[in-house]
């Protein structure tokens, strides 16, 4: 990966104070201080300016992630909602020192009460920024794919870095020390980062919303893993996939019915997301659960289907099942939603299954959470 755009990367990743202060070039351009003529810091921050950063920042992470379309509107969405709100809940603390900042080209002032100002000033607020940032991120990476997610994991690691050494610089300003670099320079000896993902088309996405149609993939894969392995005859694996197709249809026929209200459920989980409202999240993702309980059901049912069709030696490899679908949906829930490992401090601990089966489910996709029994 282009060094150049990695370090760019880590700033837009700073998405509040630092998106402001250290610019967003293009990702091909090497990185440079915001010139103060990029900020009119005599306007509030409910202005063009804001979003013309924002903008700025939201192009260089559609390169960076090889975002689709969808995705990139709602990054764009988010974004400009997230920094807008931070800096107008800031207002006071925030430019005061934005203008010492800017005046000094974000290197160190000469004067050392001013240096001792700025440092005492902005420490805390990057650390405010920390928090906003984790928490933005954690919702962001929702809408990534498996290969954006992995991307995702190393920027934030690297944004930990550059987070650490912020504070370091501001700390020794508000000390009255000048380390001769920016404030917001990349830290020292960056790792070589993962390859840009593919752009992600249909099955490879989540979405910011809960899908509006269930996917029904997890269907023909629990058939197929079933078929093999019980080593079904040529007459058994015909009576499966004719189940199979039946059920699915059935499946199929009952989300279509349902695509209002799962349209109507996405917009809500949508708009939860970008405006970090972590009730209104849930309270959507219940809706949703409660919505297609009648898919559950119906796996189910296909689940009892094809166990009858097998003989006695046959079942003599089924695992005891209880709770092994539920847990797997669950495991399946977690790995969707899961934020950057680590990051994500109010989440709340996994419940463990209670007994380990001998051998469980076949795994769904992160997209198709099987339905519990």
């Amino acid at each position: 990966m282009n060094t150049v755009r990695q370090r760019q990367t880590t700033g837009w990743l700073l998405i509040a104070l630092v998106t402001l202060l250290s610019g967003a070039a293009v990702a091909e351009e090497k990185p440079r201080p915001l010139d103060v003529s990029d900020i009119d810091v005599s306007q509030t921050v409910a202005t063009a300016t804001v979003e013309q950063i924002c903008e700025k920042a939201v192009r260089n992470i559609s390169i960076r992630y090889n975002l689709n379309d969808e995705q990139t509107e709602f990054t764009m969405r988010m974004m400009k909602f997230r920094v807008t709100k931070f800096l107008k809940d800031h207002e006071e603390e925030i430019w005061p020192v934005i203008r010492g900042l800017l005046k000094n080209k974000l290197m160190p002032p000469e004067d050392v009460a001013e240096l001792t100002r700025i440092g005492k000033a902005a420490r805390p607020l990057a650390e405010l920024a920390k928090r906003e940032i984790f928490d933005a991120n954690a919702e962001w990476r929702k809408i990534l794919s498996d290969q954006q997610k992995a991307v995702h994991d190393f920027d934030m690691a690297e944004m930990e870095k550059t987070f650490q050494q912020v504070d370091e610089n501001f700390g020794a300003w508000e000390a009255g020390k000048a380390p001769d670099r920016p404030i917001f320079g990349p830290p020292q000896g960056m790792a070589q980062g993962p390859t840009r993902p593919p752009k992600p088309t249909g099955d490879d996405l989540p979405g910011p919303e809960l899908a509006r149609g269930i996917k029904l993939t997890i269907f023909d894969t629990f058939v197929e893993e079933f078929i093999k392995d019980h080593g079904l005859d040529a007459a058994q694996t015909e009576a499966a996939r004719s189940i199979l197709k039946e059920v699915k249809g059935q499946a199929k026929d009952y989300t279509s019915s349902k695509e209002k209200e799962l349209s109507e459920i996405e917009s809500k989980h949508k708009e939860a997301l970008i405006k970090g409202n972590h009730e209104r999240r849930t309270e959507a993702e219940g809706e949703r659960q409660k919505l297609i309980q009648p898919i559950y059901a119906l796996f189910a049912q296909m689940q009892s289907r094809l166990e009858a069709l097998l003989t006695s030696k046959q079942r003599e490899s089924l695992p005891d099942k209880e709770g092994i679908v539920a847990e797997s949906a669950k495991q399946a829930d977690n790995e969707r939603t899961s934020p950057p490992p680590g990051k994500d401090k109010t989440a709340s601990a996994q419940t463990p299954p209670k007994e380990q089966p001998k051998k469980p489910a076949p795994q769904p996709t992160t997209e198709d959470p099987p339905p519990p029994e």
